[in-house]
């Protein structure tokens, strides 16, 4: 979080709820961000005050939260659970799912409320990660893909991990400074 004294999670409580809640880094207990929203899946912090949250619902939701107020305000529906702050222009990127068949990455612009397209997925892919010069990764299968705005028209392969055993890839981070990359998939 902004400040780098607290890390938020999305934590399940007791009785099943998902919220979102703050640890200190020195420790101590946790508490709350976000009392009355939930069922929170998935959240990207934009600013010290303002978030974006994937709420869970059929259908899910993207939301921005004002963690002054504790209010929400529903921006988009069908959405993806991935959700990222552009790296050189502070808006927030997101998969809108238009059909069954058809998602594209959005980009909108906080102070708006305006979005636009920046590129359709592919089939099925709904988790990307933005490195900080401005490009993005996708899996697909075992390949990891990238697009880069200033130049790419499509999804180019960057790297192609299946003969290491990787079937699917899902989630994927980039550190900070962009020399390091993790991923999460099925053998």
């Amino acid at each position: 979080m902004s400040g780098g004294k607290f890390f938020s999670v999305i934590r399940v409580e007791a009785d099943q709820t998902q919220r979102l809640w703050k640890f200190p880094l020195d420790g101590g207990n946790p508490s709350l961000v976000l009392e009355n929203i939930k069922p929170v899946g998935y959240h990207a912090w934009l600013d010290e005050n303002t978030l974006a949250l994937f709420v869970l619902g059929r259908p899910a939701t993207l939301q921005l939260a004002d963690v002054r107020t504790g209010k929400a305000e529903i921006i988009e529906s069908n959405i993806g659970r991935s959700l990222h702050k552009h790296p050189l222009r502070g808006s927030l990127t997101y998969i809108h799912k238009l059909s069954d068949s058809e998602w594209v990455l959005k980009e909108l612009d906080i102070k708006t409320r305006k979005s636009r397209v920046l590129i359709k997925t592919m089939a099925g892919s709904e988790d990307f990660a933005w490195t900080p010069d401005g490009v993005l990764l996708a899996g697909k299968g075992g390949k990891l893909f990238k697009f880069d705005p200033a130049k790419d028209h499509d999804w180019q392969e960057a790297a192609d991990f299946s003969a290491s055993g990787l079937k699917s890839i899902t989630r994927l981070a980039v550190s900070p400074r962009g020399d390091k990359i993790a991923l999460v998939s099925t053998l």
